[in-house]
């Protein structure tokens, strides 16, 4: 029995249960985030890993800004509990309103370990640098349910990759401003990108809407949009063509530069000089009205009683029914169908006779007494210029080389410009006219379109309201 008892005793040893301690880790030690554009928010995570020793409780987390105030935290009433093995994570925000280094510290609480764990957190703010191109975006007439797409450009000149994020657009009842380009998209630093603008009006009414460019919680920069006002609008915008006729302003077609008031009239089923009448004048076209063009063998469309229908009459000089052959007894020299007797003032020219075609050649062709008159030789509507001297349209008195520019959305000086200098043009380039609503044309940093600088004394963007 003691022998039994002493086995027992020799064979059994003390065992000590030793409890291990919760250990949690946390990570990164320090988060620096580089170089952040202003606006921007970008999102800073920790990891909490507890690593062993059973639950952790987290009590608290501490934000504290060291300099600046932009790291946003989750607050210091966060509570929550890691898993033995398990991971947990707190997040926070670094939006920063102005440029600078920008430190923070966290200060985790928890039941693990004593003392508390501590992470810095620190980023650079830095200053949006972004050019948009044009500010104004004047998209011309363009019909009802018809559409136009125009282009803007934007540019990185930072130091910093940026997010464009979206364009918004505000815009006129009635019409539609768009964009086609996919967003959002990386700009990199010196990077240029393309923003499509697209226009589609559901009527003639004029329309002005305003597109901004966002990247993150910042306004990259904005853009005035309009069309379908050639009144108020760009003239550059409603010359097309560069005929230097507006829509606005008589021109019936400004996709053809040939189309215009004063444009000539050629055999091509087109109004070339924007009358309403298809070409007159021409050999396709029956000017004196008896039924025949010259094409139809009217040997003279300047006389209504000469065609290949009419009687003839043998004792007038003319060859009334177009067959070749003037009366008996009268003299044609030139086989032109009229004799001297019938008004043919050069007997011995084919090309002069009454009604004739006049060229400019120094002769009275049509014989009327006028030399050449209706050509590029002819001081048409007597403002001292013919077309061979520079008159871009010698049917108006207001058009010629050097007249004063007036505000009728013509080019009265005929040098290539509409309206410069008056009220529908825009002198200092910034996209609008006095009549689009500048209130300073000689200033391009002043127009609807520009920030108001506030103590310069200036209305900046002509709403009235100084600063």
């Amino acid at each position: 029995m003691t022998g039994l008892m002493l086995a027992l005793a020799i064979g059994c040893q003390d065992y000590q249960v030793t409890k291990k301690t919760p250990e949690m880790l946390v990570s990164p030690e320090l988060s620096d985030l580089g170089v952040v554009p202003v606006g921007y928010s970008v999102d800073v995570v920790l990891r909490l890993d507890n690593l062993e020793g059973g639950d952790i409780e987290v009590r608290a987390v501490e934000l504290a800004n060291v300099e600046g105030d932009y790291f946003i935290g989750e607050g210091e009433e966060l509570s929550l509990t890691v898993p033995e093995g398990g991971t947990e994570y707190v997040s926070f925000v670094y939006t920063p309103e102005e440029i600078g280094y920008h430190t923070a510290e966290v200060t985790i609480i928890s039941d693990a370990q004593e003392p508390e764990v501590l992470v810095d957190l620190r980023a650079q703010a830095v200053t949006v640098e972004v050019e948009v191109n044009p500010l104004v975006v004047d998209f011309g007439p363009v019909d009802p349910d018809d559409t136009h797409t125009l282009e803007v450009t934007i540019t990185n000149n930072g130091e910093v990759d940026i997010e464009v994020s979206e364009a918004l657009f505000e815009g006129s009842e009635g019409s539609s401003f768009n964009s086609s380009t996919d967003f959002p998209f990386e700009l990199e630093s010196g990077q240029t990108r393309i923003v499509d603008v697209v226009f589609a009006p559901e009527d003639l009414d004029p329309a002005h809407g305003d597109m901004s460019l966002i990247g993150g919680s910042i306004t990259l920069g904005d853009v005035h949009l309009q069309g379908n006002d050639c009144e108020g609008g760009i003239p550059e915008a409603y010359d097309l063509d560069a005929d230097g006729y507006t829509s606005c302003g008589g021109d019936c077609n400004d996709d053809a530069p040939d189309m215009r008031p004063g444009g000539y009239e050629t055999c091509d089923d087109r109004d070339e000089d924007c009358d309403d009448t298809v070409d007159e004048g021409t050999e396709c076209y029956d000017d004196d009205g008896d039924g025949f063009t010259e094409l139809d063998g009217d040997c003279n469309d300047g006389d209504y009683a000469v065609n290949p229908d009419q009687p003839e009459d043998y004792e007038n000089g003319v060859d009334d029914d177009c067959d070749g052959v003037v009366d008996a007894g009268t003299t044609d020299n030139d086989g032109d169908g009229y004799s001297p007797d019938a008004g043919d003032c050069d007997d011995d020219d084919a090309t002069a006779y009454p009604g004739a075609p006049e060229q400019p050649d120094g002769v009275d062709d049509d014989c009327d007494d006028i030399i050449d008159e209706g050509t590029d030789a002819y001081d048409d509507d007597g403002d001292g210029f013919t077309e061979d001297e520079g008159d871009c349209d010698d049917t108006n008195t207001t058009i010629y080389p050097g007249a004063d520019e007036l505000e009728d959305w013509v080019d009265n000086n005929c040098d290539g410009r509409v309206d410069e200098g008056t009220n529908h043009y825009d002198d200092d380039g910034d996209g609008f006219t006095e009549d689009g609503g500048d209130c300073d044309d000689a200033n391009i940093n002043i127009s609807p379109a520009e920030l108001e600088t506030t103590g310069d004394g200036i209305d900046n963007d002509c709403d009235g309201v100084v600063d």
